[in-house]
């Protein structure tokens, strides 16, 4: 409910609970079917619950007027979701807080999916713990970068030119630059070494153009589809 994602106050004005927006602060929230949180914003407990995640993926925000107070806090929280095409409904600018990952099944990925599947129910105990290990290697690596950009983080971001001119392409949209700015941003703080206490200057490499045309790509083929189909039907 929108109660409990975002709070609500008690008899004595007070956040009464522990709503998830404020408790995943600096963390990832995640939603294994993302439309089960579109139909609870359509109930009548839950009407605000889309304007509040509009603003608080923006810019952290969460300011509520209730009848014994206020709800009022700031949070900064990432958004890791999956739907099925069929179930897809991003509206009221939504899409704009959302990168899209889109995983087009064929006859040659199945294969290769149930391949995989074979292939990790056989892994032995020695495989096994070498992955858990890589993994925690993984999280701890992110978890120190995390710590060292708080702990002394960059002055500021200068974006080099060749990343406007990839931006000023005109299948990007001009509600869409931040987002594509957002990920050269994470892309950046990800590089082996990090300084802190200077500006981040961010170029455009090849992988991270790659990153960004593929970004692009699924974004266009999962944003654009009703317009697709509607080019098909009658041009």
């Amino acid at each position: 409910t929108e109660a409990g994602m975002f709070g609500s106050v008690d008899e004595e004005g007070d956040i009464a609970g522990r709503p998830i927006a404020r408790e995943m602060c600096g963390g990832f929230l995640g939603f294994e079917e993302f439309s089960s949180m579109s139909d609870a914003s359509k109930k009548d407990h839950s009407l605000d619950m889309k304007n509040q995640l509009l603003t608080s993926l923006d810019n952290g925000r969460v300011q509520k007027a209730m009848r014994n107070g206020w709800v009022r806090y700031t949070t900064r929280y990432t958004i890791w979701a999956g739907t099925q095409p069929a179930r897809f409904e991003l509206d009221s600018g939504l899409d704009r807080r959302f990168f899209i990952i889109d995983i087009e099944m064929t006859p040659e990925k199945e294969r290769l999916y149930k391949r995989a599947q074979h292939l990790q129910a056989n892994m032995s105990v020695g495989e096994r713990t070498e992955l858990a290990n890589l993994n925690m290697e993984i999280k701890d690596w992110i978890r120190n970068r995390t710590h060292e950009a708080i702990a002394n983080p960059p002055t500021g971001i200068i974006f080099d030119d060749d990343i406007m001119e990839w931006i000023d392409r005109p299948d990007v949209r001009s509600f869409e630059a931040d987002l594509f700015r957002r990920v050269c941003i994470g892309y950046a703080m990800m590089q082996p070494e990090y300084k802190g206490g200077q500006p981040i200057i961010i170029s455009l490499d090849p992988t991270l153009e790659t990153i960004l045309n593929q970004s692009l790509a699924m974004r266009r083929t999962v944003m654009d589809a009703d317009l697709e189909l509607i080019r098909a039907a009658f041009w």
